[in-house]
């Protein structure tokens, strides 16, 4: 994975969505925002990271609302949401991010049992899956990028290629 900061930005904007889901469906009906002690008990996500052969998944599951069954597919693209407060951006960064490093991004339904072995009656899981084939950025390219190269290397001027 050449840049650790925006596979974050990946992950933690799957994982706000998967709190937001699980919010939704565990709130009082009618609730539009409500409070933490508001919320019933019983929301759970779950994170696995999943290694195969040639790939390696971060697999974020919740018990939440689920994702829609029409146009799932457009979720990942910019501007389309299904929630009256989104602006359609998450999904879409993510899927940014991953075809950025020669990954994808899964949409689906939670399986029907979770990882206690306790029935799901709905949730979504989101896959984010990076071909093992990568090569981690070099040394000289995670220094330089962390700003601890140094002082000429900082310094020069960026040239054009």
């Amino acid at each position: 994975i050449s840049d650790g900061r925006l596979v974050s930005q990946a992950l933690t904007n799957v994982l706000k969505n998967a709190g937001e889901s699980v919010k939704a469906k565990f709130a009082p009906e009618g609730a539009k925002d409500p409070e933490p002690d508001q919320i019933q008990p019983g929301g759970r996500i779950e994170i696995r990271i999943v290694e195969e052969s040639d790939t390696l998944a971060v697999e974020v599951t919740d018990n939440g609302v689920g994702l829609p069954k029409e146009d799932r597919h457009r979720l990942t693209e910019p501007y389309v949401t299904k929630r009256a407060k989104g602006t359609g951006l998450g999904l879409a960064i993510v899927n940014k991010i991953m075809d950025d490093h020669g990954g994808r991004i899964l949409l689906e339904d939670a399986p029907a049992i979770d990882a206690t072995g306790a029935p799901r009656a709905s949730g979504a899981r989101v896959r984010l899956v990076f071909s093992r084939s990568l090569k981690p950025a070099s040394a000289s390219e995670q220094t330089l990028s962390a700003g601890t190269g140094h002082a000429d290397e900082q310094s020069r001027a960026p040239h054009s290629v």
